[in-house]
């Protein structure tokens, strides 16, 4: 089963200091440190729009979307 943590969320970017960001970070790395990481992310550049997903430690999976 798959799940996923939204506790990063919570916080809005413009307005949190980057210090909380990598404090709750850490703390959820150390809770879950045999599980896998996966990093995402995507952007969108007028009608082109791509992804990429890293596994912690592994090769970068990107890919453009139709």
């Amino acid at each position: 089963m798959d799940s996923y943590l939204y506790d990063l969320c919570a916080d809005k970017k413009a307005t949190t200091d980057p210090i909380v960001f990598r404090t709750k970070y850490g703390e959820i790395k150390n809770q879950y440190y045999n599980f896998l990481f996966m990093y995402t992310d995507g952007s969108k550049d007028g009608s082109k729009v791509a992804a990429a997903a890293v596994p912690d430690g592994d090769d970068t999976i990107t890919f453009r979307l139709p």
